[in-house]
């Protein structure tokens, strides 16, 4: 279990860092949306893996 979270973990900062090479090309705005996004589906995998 703390394997898997760190796994998850490992996935949202390498998403983060693509994000953050994106932020010059868009808005402040565009990127929290992205960011709300991709935290809403990461809570969604873990919890359908759980199930």
């Amino acid at each position: 279990m703390i394997y898997f979270k760190h796994q998850i973990l490992k996935t949202i900062v390498s998403k983060v860092k693509d994000f953050s090479k994106c932020t010059k090309y868009t808005k402040n705005k565009d990127i929290e949306g992205l960011y709300m996004k991709m935290i809403i589906e990461i809570s969604f995998f873990q919890f359908t893996s759980l199930t």
